[in-house]
């Protein structure tokens, strides 16, 4: 895909993960569209396969954020873009709720031991968040306590 936006990652380090919890939500701004470019995952205390639940939620226009987490730092690949107009957290325990419709966008298995790595099917065709969405990474199965980090690469269209 042609760069036409802001492109920027969100990392979480050395967390402790050991509930079933948001790992990402990113609640665009008021005026632009997200396009998510990859997802990675890894961590470094786990010594035999254990794999969680994850996936990849659209949530509509009645979004909740979740609460137990923080908000975590955007950062652009450019230095000196401008900063996001999105808001990313991670490690929500409390997750991301609706009245309306969630839409589970991806579903798969993070196996402890291989690390995880997302990206879109076709790289041309990202999936997209528009404002007044969220999009969530969600943790649907709680690991036996592991020490993990993560990034989330995005963009931000104009």
């Amino acid at each position: 895909m042609a760069v036409s936006g802001r492109i920027y990652t969100s990392p979480f380090v050395g967390s402790t993960l050991s509930a079933v919890q948001d790992l990402f939500n990113i609640s665009p701004g008021a005026t632009r569209v997200i396009a998510l470019l990859s997802i990675t995952l890894g961590q470094v205390t786990a010594t035999s396969i254990a794999n969680q639940k994850l996936r990849i939620r659209r949530i509509g226009v009645t979004a909740v954020v979740g609460s137990g987490g923080a908000t975590i730092p955007s950062n652009p690949y450019v230095a000196g873009d401008a900063a996001a107009t999105a808001t990313v957290r991670s490690g929500d325990t409390t997750q991301a709720s609706t009245a309306g419709v969630y839409y589970d966008m991806w579903a798969d298995q993070w196996n402890l031991l291989n690390g995880f790595l997302w990206v879109p099917q076709n790289v041309n065709r990202p999936l997209l968040i528009k404002p007044s969405e969220m999009l969530v990474l969600s943790l649907d199965s709680a690991p036996s306590s592991v020490v993990a980090s993560g990034s989330i690469t995005w963009e931000e269209l104009p």
